[in-house]
């Protein structure tokens, strides 16, 4: 069975103006640690060139990369900034959790990736790490390949030109692996862990996936920003040349635009 979970390749999304992102070129996934050869030669086989981790260190040394031939590495941690902010320990926050706190945590960190100044920091680099790889697949991930990656992946696919209704799509497909992962992960903590149900029960919420909070993020784009181009310009400080290069590099006109 295959260890590279929540892996899938972007290519095939259309964009509103009839072209298609390039097939082996933008994959996403869960962190791609311990896999199989299998794995790693599937990779291979899609050409894959770099490798961004979007998880801090201690993510990175309980689950490292595995090592894959001719593809380089990046990390490009997303929340180093929200770890700077904790004023209980880990411990203290998982003995007081409970649904409604896990909620609240989750729409929180959405928001964070539109204000934390890591996360700006974090996605900037990513998106100009994939305008530099004009050959070759990115492969792009954090820990379940949900939130963080998730939302580098809507970013990403709008300024493709891709439609909110397709975004949306891609990031809801999620719930498919979800779904088949998440009771084993529950089950893990019950058996190694001493959370109660209240805290379970919190921690599924955690390992969920809602349109909800891929919406609180572009919310809070346009509470703070004005408009999502906005913020591109001026937070990401991604430029209108370096967009039409990530367009020119990942998208391939259909048959129907041809003629």
């Amino acid at each position: 069975m295959s260890k590279l979970h929540n892996f899938r390749d972007l290519g095939g999304i259309h964009t509103t103006d009839g072209r298609k992102i390039r097939k082996n070129r933008l994959l996403r996934a869960a962190e791609p640690s311990g896999l199989h050869s299998d794995d790693i030669k599937m990779l291979m086989d899609c050409g894959l060139a770099q490798i961004i981790d979007f998880r801090n260190q201690r993510e990175i040394a309980i689950a490292p990369v595995s090592e894959i031939s001719g593809a380089s590495y990046y990390n490009f941690d997303v929340n180093r900034d929200r770890e700077r902010q904790y004023t209980i320990s880990a411990q203290e926050w998982r003995a007081s959790i409970n649904v409604d706190i896990a909620e609240a945590a989750m729409m929180d960190g959405y928001r964070g990736y539109v204000t934390l100044p890591s996360a700006t920091a974090a996605f900037r680099d990513f998106l100009r790490a994939c305008i530099a790889q004009r050959e070759g697949a990115t492969l792009f991930h954090c820990h379940a390949g949900k939130d963080r990656t998730g939302y580098a992946a809507a970013v990403l696919l709008k300024l493709l030109g891709v439609s909110d209704a397709d975004i949306y799509a891609d990031y809801l497909q999620t719930l498919a692996d979800v779904e088949v992962r998440r009771p084993s992960i529950l089950a893990q903590l019950r058996a190694e862990s001493d959370m109660n149900e209240t805290q379970i029960a919190a921690y599924e919420v955690i390992y969920d996936i809602k349109r909800e909070w891929l919406e609180a993020a572009f919310i809070t784009i346009d509470e703070m920003h004005g408009s999502f181009e906005a913020y591109v310009a001026n937070v990401l400080g991604i430029t209108a040349d370096e967009i039409a290069a990530l367009q020119d590099i990942y998208l391939e006109a259909t048959l129907e635009a041809a003629h």
